[in-house]
């Protein structure tokens, strides 16, 4: 017994000492340690690769694909002497949800959920799941047809207040608190075509915490925010200090257009882990929602500065790279996308980005390679579309088609692994395909309780499209109001104003869109001007006087990372609402707390 407790004590510091290595430190180290052999469960901690992978795994951070390829080699071993280990099933079924984030692979995700399912059924010969589960992706096909030509009533049902005519979506009312329905036994009850699957059975009423983690980070990585709240805010009700499930749940909440909830839970996990990359990781996305540019860039740096792995540190400057391609600084973000690579060569994202940030520096061909070769480790459709929008904007219209029957094809291949398509899909169809099938994905989503600020924009966009300015205006004042500076946004909103005739209001936003990114699309961007110059404006002084860094004569190299002016501390956190559009379009006059 005594060399029992000493092994088990070694045990014990070794993944404590991999954690803390990590930067997890101590209040993260419980969520590894479930894996120290005990006297019914466990196996024994695995070295290198794996613990990497473990810790990055169970704390909600990310993890490089070689590290996870060895730990889910790792437990699929493992569950295959232990199958009643529910913790293991737990990590391998989160393993797959990060294979399939960082891959771009769908395939993975079926996977996960089996994996997450076994966690929580117990022993084997009991279910967690109800015999007949109600799940939207079962019935994926029904939600999204391929085809922009499909047949529209096979895709999601809408409200009732909006099937008597897909062109009229009921108007936004709050976006940032949207009474979503949910699944019954879930918070708030009730129960629609997008519900959630079904609740535990009596024979999983003490679920480990990681497998409700991991099916909120599933239902994040499958865009089904609703499920990803429930089971993530199951998951703090079962351990309120299981800080992994925060990541997921902002996302959720983002995902909903909840964001008020959003800074309610980045506050309390910088609260519970000052000084780590999680929290300031999601400072940078709460405050890039709430049009904080300079914070969240600062937020991104810190997490640059606290990232105890590569992958952390890749992600950090990833995001640092899209904060500066917001603002119109490609040869900024060019730099920042270079570093995330160096830092983690398999950060397949910054490849895309540096696709848009070498397009808008003038160098092409050195785009089409880095687009290439991001769509061939992380085949992403947002990418994907991207890359044909360029070539069609350098009338390679071939080319272009060639792009947009990927997108398909990836679509395709997301829906068979459950993930809800219908955004990405309704931006392509709005400008390239059908806008009348745009519009019927789109009310779906927003009707079914997907009140972002991304939604919002897209389906306003898709009404414009199919000839309804009026009811379109509705949405694009949502999505350009609560604080997040698109510029695609602005001149999706300056363009529906146009054609209303509202020519001062056109005026100023395509103006602020063209000042905000003059770059933001190689395809939309010199419609932006056009547009400007039609009303009034002068695109020349719109489109370069705040033109950023960006100089397409350059060799455009960028550099390291560069310092980011950071604001003046404040006192509150992120919790503070952002003005809230109002259905008229207007301001419901609500303050924002600055962080």
């Amino acid at each position: 017994m005594k060399e029992k407790n000493q092994e088990r004590a070694h045990q014990t510091r070794h993944v404590r000492r991999a954690a803390v290595a990590l930067g997890v430190g101590g209040l993260l180290v419980a969520g590894v340690l479930v894996f120290v052999p005990g006297e019914k469960h466990g196996a024994p901690p695995p070295a290198g690769p794996e613990a990497r992978a473990l810790t990055a795994v169970t704390a909600g951070a990310p993890a490089t694909s070689t590290d996870l390829a060895a730990l889910i080699r790792d437990r699929a071993a493992w569950v295959g002497k232990h199958p009643d280990d529910a913790r293991a099933w737990a990590v391998l079924g989160s393993a797959y949800v990060q294979r399939g984030v960082r891959q771009a692979d769908p395939a993975a995700f079926p996977k996960a959920e089996q994996a997450l399912d076994r966690a929580l059924s117990g022993p084997a010969g009991t279910s967690a799941r109800p015999s007949a589960p109600t799940s939207a992706r079962a019935s994926v096909s029904a939600q999204a047809p391929m085809s922009a030509q499909a047949s529209t009533s096979a895709q999601a049902p809408m409200s009732a207040q909006a099937s008597t005519s897909p062109t009229t979506p009921t108007a936004p009312t709050t976006p940032t608190t949207p009474a979503a329905p949910a699944a019954a036994g879930a918070p708030g009850g009730g129960g629609d075509a997008k519900a959630p699957r079904g609740d535990l059975a009596p024979a999983a009423v003490n679920p480990p915490s990681e497998a409700l983690i991991g099916l909120a980070s599933l239902a994040d990585a499958r865009n089904d925010y609703l499920t990803a709240r429930k089971w993530g805010e199951r998951a703090l009700k079962r351990a309120p200090t299981a800080w992994a499930a925060y990541p997921a749940l902002i996302d959720a909440y983002n995902g909903l257009g909840d964001y008020e909830a959003a800074g309610r839970a980045a506050d309390r996990l910088a609260k519970a882990l000052p000084k780590t990359p999680a929290a300031s990781a999601a400072y940078a996305v709460v405050y890039q929602d709430r049009g904080w540019r300079e914070d969240a860039a600062a937020k991104a740096s810190d997490a640059v500065e606290h990232a105890a792995s590569p992958a952390q540190k890749g992600a950090a400057l990833g995001r640092l790279g899209d904060l500066a391609w917001e603002r119109g600084e490609p040869k900024e973000a060019l730099g920042q996308y270079d570093a995330a690579l160096q830092a983690a060569p398999d950060q397949f994202a910054a490849q895309a980005g540096r696709g848009r940030a070498l397009a808008a520096l003038g160098r092409t061909d050195d785009a089409y390679q880095a687009y290439e070769s991001a769509l061939a480790k992380l085949p992403r459709p947002q990418d994907t579309l991207e890359f044909g929008e360029l070539y069609d904007s350098l009338g390679l219209t071939g080319d272009a088609q060639t792009q947009y029957a990927r997108l398909l094809a990836q679509t395709a291949k997301g829906r068979r692994g459950g993930v809800d398509e219908n955004l990405v899909l309704g931006r392509y169809e709005s400008d390239h395909g059908d806008p009348d099938a745009a519009l019927t994905r789109l009310t779906a989503e927003w009707t079914g309780g997907r009140h972002s600020i991304e939604v919002a924009d897209a389906l306003g966009w898709a009404l414009y499209r199919s000839g309804d300015a009026t009811r379109a205006l509705t949405y694009a004042t949502t999505a350009t109001e609560q604080g997040r500076r698109s510029a695609l946004y602005l001149y999706h909103r300056g363009e529906i104003e146009r054609t209303l005739g509202m020519k001062a209001e056109a005026r100023r936003h395509l103006d602020e869109a063209l000042r905000t990114n003059p770059y933001f699309s190689p395809l939309l961007a010199p419609r932006a001007r056009e547009a400007l110059d039609a009303v009034g404006g002068s695109s020349t002084s719109g489109g370069t006087a705040t033109a950023g860094t960006a100089d397409p004569a350059a060799d455009g190299d960028g550099g390291g990372v560069a310092d980011v002016p950071r604001e003046p501390a404040r006192n509150a956190g992120a919790a503070g609402a952002a003005r809230t559009p109002d259905a008229a379009g207007g301001a419901s006059g609500r303050s924002a707390t600055r962080p």
